[in-house]
């Protein structure tokens, strides 16, 4: 995360915390900062805290002002304080802050950890002995009903689903408010707020990461950050997981088993059809629980959801899956013992990726293959803003007829990576004119807006967005030849949008198969809280509708160079592990892109 977007981050609960002269010292602090003038920054921040300013993070601005300017005494005197202050969330400082790793070997540093551990340790043990939210059932209408609206609202997602797919959101819905007379607990509840969720099968209409300790830090109550910490654990516990299911392939409308299963009675060889589960068809159980199963793709050709995750809820439904196979055409049945929460025991709560020091290794990396005069870029999560670029221009003086970009997999994160890859790559600009369409409640007064003709049952407006991606850099490799950019079902938000960048430039070629998510541009979602549970959610309130005339158009997912892939070719790719033996050999994707001829 750029030190950019930590400013935005924190300067979200500004206006509740500061008085009018704290409020424009701490302004004028985070222009300083900008300046690159660190130590003034740091005393403006100070000042500000003096003044009124007395939010727990502004004594972390004001530590990573002073690490700037290299000045540790001053730097570790508000890193303590800000703990004093209650600030806990520790592991936002160590994935946005890397001007602290000068001091992680010190005494001081250590003394930090300890501190801050001990305070989330006794926040945590805390949460554990409090009771769990007591909501009223008022309470639990007014946290559906204003979700369900919110959704309805600001999502046309939602209303390209119900025509595409023909779900009809306002029934289920509706059904599931009706279930809220019969609860008991506010767990019964949240485990509503999470399906209503999933229901909608955007990636960007869900839960977002609850963070209790975040919300701590921003002075919200012990209560009220309890609550939210049973929340956190309680989706954690009812998570299924695949430890012990069969590892499943979708081909063409049916499920195959991606290698041997072994079971009490025996096994269930590779290739074996799933033919029932539960007694259904695996593509009806799919659909009877949309709203347990998150980050669907949708199948054009045979009309359904699927996804190779067929068996793994994000909601535990059933303790126990009852599984018909076509085993040398006799069926074979089994029955599976699911494995979730904490049957597995693992640290999951603890476990977050490091962006900001990550390297171009986490799965990632950049290589020259002299032999086929190819550069290959291996991306699969939009992390890492400039380390990618660092490695693409050494480069500069290898012999390069065709670059590959390779996001397979990449569940996407900031468009600033594969900017800044372009930029290392090319000198050329690509000019990029959308229609980007939001619901007509939403359109903004000071915009001009029209309505979007092609889809006027959706009742949206748009408007004509241009622009330029500028990819003129002086330390690039100036490459004039084509780019390949390699996906499949699984790329989506920020990977999402290089693919659509393809269709704006002759140079960049989008290579692979149809996603069944909605890409395109300006997907940024936008977070809420509920009033009274507190949980966090987003919302994507745009669409792309460039060049759409058709509800499929709006996917912006169909290839340039389509690779057909047979059932063996999935199953290999699924053990496909990004060697460079594997990539020029077997990968049938590389195969037809080192074979392509431009104009062919």
């Amino acid at each position: 995360m750029k030190k950019i977007l930590v400013v935005v981050v924190l300067m979200v609960s500004l206006a509740a915390h500061a008085s009018t002269e704290s409020d424009s010292l701490y302004q004028l602090a985070w222009r300083k900062f900008n300046a690159k003038e660190y130590a003034v920054a740091g005393d403006l921040f100070e000042k500000s805290i003096k003044a009124g300013h007395n939010w727990p993070g502004t004594y972390l601005n004001a530590a990573s002002s002073w690490a700037q300017a290299a000045n540790k005494d001053k730097t570790f005197e508000n890193l303590f304080k800000m703990i004093e202050a209650g600030y806990t969330d520790k592991q936002f400082v160590v994935d946005n802050f890397s001007e602290f790793s000068q001091y992680y070997d010190s005494e001081e540093w250590k003394r930090w950890v300890k501190m801050m551990d001990a305070k989330i340790a006794a926040f945590r043990n805390y949460s554990k002995l409090a009771d769990f939210q007591k909501l009223t059932k008022e309470q639990m209408y007014n946290d559906f009903d204003t979700l369900v609206n919110t959704i309805v609202r600001n999502s046309p997602h939602l209303m390209v689903r119900q025509k595409v797919c023909g779900l009809d959101y306002e029934t289920i819905f509706r059904d599931m408010r009706k279930e809220i007379a019969g609860y008991s607990s506010s767990k019964q509840f949240a485990l509503l707020i999470k399906r209503a969720l999933l229901v909608c099968q955007d990636g960007h209409t869900s839960l977002i990461q609850l963070n209790p300790l975040e919300l701590l830090s921003d002075g919200q109550t012990m209560e009220t950050c309890a609550a939210i910490a049973k929340y956190e654990q309680l989706f954690y516990d009812n998570h299924v997981w695949n430890i012990n299911l069969p590892k499943l392939i979708y081909d063409k409308g049916n499920y195959y088993t991606r290698s041997e299963y072994p079971y009490k009675d025996g096994t269930i060889p590779p290739k074996s059809k799933l033919i029932a589960v539960q007694g259904l068809s695996p593509t009806n159980y799919l659909s009877a629980n949309l709203d347990r199963k998150g980050y669907l793709s949708w199948d054009f050709d045979h009309r359904c959801f699927y996804s190779d995750w067929l068996l793994q809820n994000d909601i535990v439904n059933d303790t126990t899956l009852r599984l018909t196979f076509l085993v040398n055409k006799k069926r074979q049945n089994l029955a599976v013992d699911l494995s979730f929460g904490d049957k597995l025991k693992p640290e999951i709560l603890s476990l977050k990726t490091n962006r900001d020091t990550a390297k171009v290794n986490k799965g990632g990396f950049v290589t020259y293959w002299k032999e086929a005069k190819v550069f290959y870029i291996r991306i699969p999560e939009m992390i890492n803003e400039d380390g990618y670029a660092k490695e693409i221009i050494k480069h500069h003086q290898d012999d390069i007829e065709k670059v590959v970009i390779d996001v397979r997999g990449n569940p996407g994160g900031s468009d600033n990576v594969w900017m800044n890859v372009l930029a290392a790559i090319s000198s050329d600009t690509i000019p990029i004119w959308m229609k980007i369409a939001y619901p007509r409640s939403l359109k903004g007064k000071d915009m001009t807006f029209v309505a979007a003709e092609n889809f006027k049952e959706l009742n949206l407006v748009y408007r004509l967005g241009h622009w330029t991606l500028d990819q003129k850099n002086d330390s690039s490799l100036t490459f004039k030849g084509p780019v390949y950019v390699l996906y499949d079902e699984y790329t989506f938000s920020a990977a999402g949008s290089l693919v659509s960048a393809c269709y704006y430039s002759d140079k960049l070629i989008a290579v692979g198969h149809s996603t069944g998510r909605i890409l395109g541009f300006g997907s940024d979602p936008v977070e809420y809280r509920l009033p009274n549970t507190k949980i966090r959610y987003r919302i994507a309130p745009v669409l792309d509708i460039t060049n759409c005339n058709t509800y499929k158009d709006i996917f912006h997912d169909e290839p340039e160079l389509k690779v057909p892939l047979s059932l063996d070719d999935k199953l290999l790719l699924k053990t496909n592990p990004f060697t460079p033996e594997f990539l020029k050999n077997k990968d049938p994707y590389l195969k037809l892109v080192l074979n392509h001829k431009l104009g062919a």
